[in-house]
């Protein structure tokens, strides 16, 4: 990967995955690609990664367990409790600054978005960096599980971030997800051609 040349793209796009085989080598070859032109988009642990290596700035929201005062349960009832702690998919309401690149085109404030796994982001110290963010009450529609909603309130749902005059926008979970959730693949697309016109003023 490191003998990439990575100068005729613009934009490098990282799905979700633990990416525990890219070294520092590689990582260090990204920053030297970031410039003023330059995107990184990144979805739900690829985020993770790249704020390990100094790619972005992001901070993991921590989950509340429920039942973390329970100090036993049967046996027989081990995968249905670990089951109920995955969220495969339910649609959450999000918040959106409609004057940010990454909302170009959108009318309304309020963007249901298709949500799946558990991982949240705290929104940014910038107050410009946190175009998008879960509602107070944001679970819409679908399963969800218990708690998880109250601990995603008013986390971020986008976070736009930046290194070497580049921008990595972070997307919490997958806008993508199975391609049949429009307003998501919006959200990717505006990423996509317009996140190296976001104002440097604007990122964390």
């Amino acid at each position: 990967m490191t003998e990439t040349d990575l100068s005729r793209y613009n934009t490098i796009i990282m799905p979700d995955g633990s990416y525990g085989d890219l070294n520092e080598e590689f990582a260090t070859v990204l920053k030297d690609w970031m410039g003023s032109d330059r995107v990184l988009i990144t979805m739900e642990r690829a985020g993770s990664w790249a704020a390990k290596n100094g790619l972005a700035k992001i901070t993991t929201r921590k989950v509340t367990d429920p039942d973390s005062s329970i100090t036993q349960r049967p046996y027989e009832k081990a995968y249905r409790d670990r089951s109920g702690r995955v969220l495969g998919g339910s649609i959450y309401m999000a918040e959106g600054d409609l004057t940010h690149p990454l909302l170009f085109g959108m009318q309304r404030e309020e963007v249901p978005v298709f949500r799946t796994g558990t991982l949240l982001y705290e929104p940014a110290d910038n107050v410009y960096a946190t175009p998008l963010r879960y509602t107070e009450a944001p679970l819409v529609s679908g399963y969800s599980p218990r708690g998880f909603a109250e601990s995603a309130a008013g986390s971020a749902a986008v976070l736009v971030s930046g290194v070497n005059g580049g921008r990595t926008i972070a997307f919490a979970s997958n806008p993508n997800f199975r391609g049949f959730w429009y307003g998501g693949n919006r959200l990717f697309m505006n990423a996509i051609m317009f996140g190296s016109t976001i104002s440097g003023a604007a990122v964390e």
